[in-house]
C-alpha cells in the first residue's frame, strides 16, 4: 500500500512537471511574437499612407527592424552557451523563475517604448539584447527539468508531445498580441510580458 502511494504520488508530480514546463515554454515563444506582429505598424508601406512610429518609420525602418531581431537572436545565440553551464551550477528552479520573470520584465519594457514615447533606437537595441539573453535560460532549464523526471524509455514519445508548445505558444501569442494593437502598438508587448513575469513566479512556487 505504501509502495502504491509513493508510486501514484510520483507519477502526479511527474505529469504536474510535465504540464508546468509546457505551460513555461509556450510562454516563452508566445511572448516572441510581439515584434513580428507589430512590424507593420512601426514601418508601414508608403501606400498605406500610415505615420508609423520613430526611427523605424524612415526607408530604412525596415532594416532597422531588422536590426533589433538581429539584437535578439545574437544574444539568445551567445546566452544559450552560458545558460546551460549556468543551470547546471544552479537550482533550476531559481535559475528558471528567476530568469522568466526578468524575462517578461524586457518583453514589457519594449511596448512600455510606445507609453513612454520612447524614439531611441538605442532603446530598443539595448531592450532586445538584454532579453535575447534572459530569455536563453528557458530551453536548457525546461529540457533539464524534464529529463530528470523522464527516463529513456518514454522520453521519445513525452518529448513529442511535450514539444507542441511551440506552436501552442506562437499561436497564442499571435492572437493576443493582434487582438491587443487596435489599442497601441504597445500593449502587443505590456500583457505578454506581464503574464510570462507572473509565470515565471508561479514556477518558483510549484516547480517541484
Amino acid at each position: 500500500e505504501l509502495a502504491r502511494g509513493k508510486s501514484a504520488a510520483f507519477s502526479f508530480y511527474r505529469w504536474s512537471v510535465l504540464g508546468l514546463t509546457f505551460v513555461v515554454y509556450a510562454v516563452f515563444h508566445a511572448a516572441r511574437k510581439p515584434p513580428s506582429i507589430v512590424k507593420s505598424v512601426l514601418s508601414p508601406s508608403e501606400e498605406s499612407g500610415k505615420a508609423g512610429w520613430a526611427p523605424f518609420d524612415g526607408p530604412a525602418g525596415t532594416a532597422l527592424l531588422g536590426n533589433i531581431d538581429v539584437a535578439f537572436l545574437l544574444a539568445y545565440a551567445v546566452g544559450m552557451f552560458f545558460a546551460g553551464h549556468l543551470g547546471d551550477s544552479m537550482d533550476l528552479r531559481v535559475f528558471l523563475s528567476a530568469g522568466m520573470a526578468a524575462s517578461g520584465i524586457l518583453v514589457s519594457a519594449f511596448g512600455m517604448g510606445y507609453f513612454w514615447d520612447v524614439h531611441s533606437l538605442w532603446y530598443y537595441l539595448a531592450v532586445s539584447l538584454m532579453g535575447g539573453a534572459l530569455q536563453s535560460c528557458g530551453w536548457p532549464s525546461v529540457v533539464s527539468i524534464v529529463s530528470n523526471w523522464f527516463g529513456k524509455s518514454k522520453r521519445g514519445l513525452v518529448m513529442g508531445v511535450w514539444n507542441a508548445h511551440t506552436s501552442v505558444g506562437n499561436i497564442a501569442g499571435a492572437l493576443v498580441s493582434s487582438a491587443m494593437l487596435k489599442y497601441g502598438w504597445g500593449y502587443s508587448f505590456v500583457p505578454l510580458g506581464m503574464f510570462m513575469s507572473a509565470v515565471g513566479a508561479a514556477v518558483y512556487y510549484l516547480l517541484v
